[in-house]
């Protein structure tokens, strides 16, 4: 009835290939991969509709329903290699790239040589010569060093979040050494609350939370993992371009020991605490979304959620290049924290040997199938129910024999023997408890496969085939054809090559903005056409040329930046530089700064001698999972 060996083929739906599976018939799709609830073909071998049965002249076996079932949730996969619809090869480019490369961040990073200035007293740093020429060009007079005591104020709150001590201010006023602040730069990097205060930017940036963020929002007890690591990463010094390839792809690098791998696992934590969607664990494509919008924003500068369901407006994004990037998450596994629906955790990554790894795996497993197992006799059951409800209002003679109903051969006692079988299997793993195993909030991989366009960003309207790869604008890479794996270690690699234009000039952008209250570019989110263009362009190619050099040490680009005379500069008015440059632009004072709530509060308790100081707290105190019922009602 549905192939090409069919007189006529039904409901314009052919089964014969997976394209054409995909395509769907006449009533729209009928697969959905990995989801099975929302695939037709699935409801129709259910025989749950009486509208919709296939095959139908006999049900399906229970064994073969449950295969079709786990095929779906495997991403439905062919075997025979079908290739799915590609992009006409004539389709013309949506942007001319040659010309969009000139825009000022997609030029490659450059050398820039400090300019020449009239005025040299004072400078300390390369980088006071650019900010001297640009206030030079705009009659602008720098004001004078900032005292003693509001410098090492300054500095402290900056690198660690909390006041200096009064016998720290005293010792930094009693010393004259020309190298006094360099000192002091020197031992505030070395604080452990160092890692704290600049690992929270972070956190900040990649929208850090103990909790799923979905309708229910359930707890992540092991998220943090991930914040540990973040600041350990910070305190440690850890290469800026290590960081992110352990972020992206950590389950995927080489590790030198077990301590190293678990590391590495747990860094993969930014990509499994995006945002939640949904109330299945099979619903995530507005997840993955959640994942690439900030990969845009936080690594690239790029608003890259834009070209979801349609080529970027401004920026040279077109919607294949979106696609090509959902390709490597779509083939990735993500920790799942459990919602109203499924109660349960799912494909947490354990931190244990094979052995221990497989009981922790099996045990999701086991109570992923029992949550499909009760949703499915849940929606068995309501109809049946409802039978029964019309059957005794329609009954004139009053009968103590049971009403005895069936659907498609399954009675309502039977559908709820099973349901009470499967609740009690359930209460009993519940009580026993997940395996005592160490595990991470971190993802793994997973079926790899290209994804096709959805559009209008709908995932049930889809159109063709994209390949696995990078943006065009940044190199156009893509996954080789014989890569197993989801591609999401050559999206490090990608990201992370010091060809990129946009990596190092972002993270400079973002810490010369914890450090001066504004980027150098406004917008450290935005580098794209609707972004603020750089207020000192050469500055911004000379800091990421040095963050390169220094091997991506973000330690190295805040001493740089602190051992400069516009970091150590007064914040004083001046009437005069004001009226040209009412918003300080070209920096001729250090720009006052408000205390965050947090270093306020921190101050409070500092200086009253309460502050608990412990570096790592460890995890919150969630109940255990058993008790959990959360619910967005």
């Amino acid at each position: 009835c549905h192939s090409t060996r069919a007189e006529k083929v039904k409901g314009g739906l052919r089964l014969d290939s997976r394209e054409q599976m995909l395509k769907g018939g006449k009533d729209g799709m009928v697969l959905v991969p990995g989801d099975p609830d929302k695939s037709k073909l699935i409801e129709a071998i259910r025989y749950i509709n009486s509208d919709l049965q296939m095959p139908p002249k006999h049900q399906l076996s229970k064994q073969e329903v449950s295969a079709f079932e786990r095929w779906v949730k495997m991403g439905a996969p062919d075997p025979r290699g079908d290739a799915l619809p590609s992009a006409p090869a004539t389709q013309p480019a949506p942007f001319d790239y040659q010309k969009e490369r000139q825009f000022w961040s997609f030029q490659p990073v450059r050398d820039a040589p400090a300019p020449d200035v009239k005025d040299t007293a004072g400078l300390i740093s390369p980088v006071d010569y650019f900010l001297e020429s640009d206030c030079e060009a705009h009659h602008l007079h720098p004001t004078g060093p900032a005292p003693k005591r509001a410098l090492i104020r300054r500095a402290t709150y900056d690198l660690t979040g909390l006041p200096p001590t009064p016998d720290e201010v005293n010792a930094f006023v009693a010393d004259e050494s020309p190298n006094a602040f360099e000192k002091l730069v020197d031992r505030l990097l070395a604080s452990p609350h160092y890692g704290e205060q600049w690992g929270r930017h972070w956190l900040d940036v990649v929208r850090y939370a103990d909790t799923a963020g979905d309708n229910a929002d359930f707890p992540v007890p092991q998220l943090y993992k991930y914040r540990n690591y973040v600041i350990d990463a910070f305190n440690n010094d850890k290469a800026y371009d290590q960081f992110l390839r352990e972020q992206l792809a950590g389950d995927l690098l080489p590790a030198r020991n077990e301590a190293e791998k678990h590391e590495h696992v747990i860094a993969t934590g930014y990509i499994a605490l995006s945002r939640r969607f949904g109330s299945r664990n099979a619903e995530f494509w507005l997840t993955i979304q959640d994942t690439i919008d900030n990969v845009g924003k936080s690594m690239l500068g790029l608003s890259l959620g834009c070209a979801r369901c349609h080529d970027h407006k401004f920026d040279p994004i077109p919607t294949s290049d979106y696609y090509a990037l959902y390709g490597i998450f779509a083939s990735t596994t993500y920790a799942f924290p459990g919602t109203e629906i499924y109660n349960h955790p799912k494909d947490f990554v354990a931190l244990a040997p094979p052995d221990e790894a497989r009981k922790l795996k099996d045990y999701y497993d086991k109570l992923a199938d029992l949550d499909d197992r009760i949703e499915k006799l849940v929606q068995e059951r309501a109809p049946l129910l409802a039978r029964q409800k019309a059957l005794k209002q329609a009954t004139t003679q009053p009968t103590t024999r049971p009403v005895d109903l069936s659907i498609d051969g399954r009675t309502l006692q039977e559908v709820l023997a099973e349901l009470a079988d499967a609740r009690e299997e359930l209460h009993k793993l519940e009580y026993f408890g997940p395996p005592n195993v160490d595990r991470a909030f971190g993802v793994s991989e997973g079926n790899a496969h290209d994804v096709r366009v959805q559009r209008k960003g709908m995932a049930t309207d889809l159109g063709e085939r994209v390949h696995r790869g990078f943006l065009q604008i940044l190199g156009g890479q893509k996954v080789p054809d014989d890569e197993k794996g989801s591609g999401r270690l050559e999206l490090a690699n990608w990201i992370t090559d010091a060809s990129n234009p946009l990596t190092a000039r972002v993270m400079v952008n973002r810490i010369w903005q914890h450090h001066f209250g504004v980027g150098i570019v406004a917008t450290p989110n935005d580098f794209g056409h609707r972004g603020q263009p750089p207020t000192n362009p050469a500055l911004l190619h000379y800091l990421a040329k040095r963050f390169i050099e220094s091997g991506w040490s973000i330690k190295a680009m805040d001493k740089l930046i602190m051992l400069s005379r516009a970091y150590q500069m007064a914040s004083v008015d001046d009437p005069a530089n004001a009226a040209i440059d009412p918003n300080n632009k070209y920096l001729w004072r250090f720009n006052p700064r408000r205390l965050s709530a947090e270093e306020i509060r921190d101050s409070i308790l500092a200086d009253s001698g309460s502050l608990d100081a412990t570096v790592d707290p460890g995890p919150h105190p969630f109940p255990p999972e058993s008790d959990w019922h959360y619910t967005q009602h």
